[in-house]
């Protein structure tokens, strides 16, 4: 019988009769197009979860729409926690006289940043592969390479741990004053206490309007940071907190800086 099948098998294909795959395996890498609002991007999918991530997002369009919204052609946008660039890209693409500062202390994804904005053209990001924290030095990272999701300076049962460089917000803004920022995101995976904490000129700025800002409770909570002391270090810095959106475990906060 085997024989047989092989038989039919070659002759189909000698008479250029396509055969059915019994399943359509995903070749990486592959280029994925994804509409947001009025701008089209492209990305490189590499790993199996890529698809997914481009495709939904990371599941927070809605939030990512409300930051390109809120940005003015000459701004400049800083993407703290940029993961694999969509956002970084989307907000180039809308800060065309501006700049954007992406800031992913992984050099896997940072890689990534770079082949997407490549990908799309975009020539003014700043990249900084390191993170953020409230003194500069060393910290480890816990992370599964593109081959997972956020890494996160907090213990999260990925593969391994390296050692990344760190800096605080007000030292990179002091070393390069032309990138002091109008909108700021944050998304660090439960450090943000310590991100904010080594911003305070860069918080009192009057030129910063607005900060997007994922809470992570449970990593707060678990290594002794209040969220409450990160929400009062914004309001004593002059933002009004005007939204708070629950999701999953996160909690996206939108903190609007006063006019005086």
């Amino acid at each position: 019988m085997n024989k047989v099948l092989n038989l039919i098998k070659k002759l189909l294909v000698f008479f250029r009769f396509p055969i059915k795959k019994e399943t359509d395996e995903i070749v990486f890498p592959q280029i994925m197009e994804r509409k947001m609002g009025e701008q089209t991007a492209r990305f490189e999918a590499v790993v199996s979860d890529d698809p997914v991530r481009i495709s939904d997002l990371c599941g927070e369009e809605t939030w990512w729409q409300d930051i390109v919204n809120m940005l003015e052609p000459i701004d400049c946008f800083w993407d703290i926690g940029s993961f694999t660039g969509l956002l970084t890209v989307y907000t180039a693409k809308k800060c065309s006289a501006g700049t954007v500062v992406a800031i992913e202390p992984d050099p896997d994804f940072m890689t990534r940043v770079t082949r997407n904005m490549e990908l799309n053209n975009v020539q003014n990001v700043r990249t900084f592969n390191l993170g953020f924290s409230d003194v500069p030095g060393t910290l480890k990272l816990n992370t599964s390479g593109v081959e997972g999701w956020s890494p996160s300076f907090f213990q999260k049962e990925l593969r391994e741990w390296i050692e990344v460089p760190v800096t605080t917000m007000d030292l990179l803004c002091k070393q390069y004053p032309e990138l002091s920022p109008n909108i700021i995101k944050i998304d660090v995976e439960g450090f943000e206490g310590k991100v904010l904490a080594g911003a305070r000129a860069v918080l009192a700025s009057p030129k910063l309007r607005a900060i997007f800002l994922e809470l992570h409770p449970e990593f707060l909570v678990k290594n002794g940071q209040s969220i409450g002391k990160v929400l009062s270090l914004l309001e004593d810095n002059g933002f009004v907190l005007k939204e708070f959106r629950q999701r999953n475990a996160e909690i996206h906060v939108l903190a609007l800086k006063q006019k005086v």
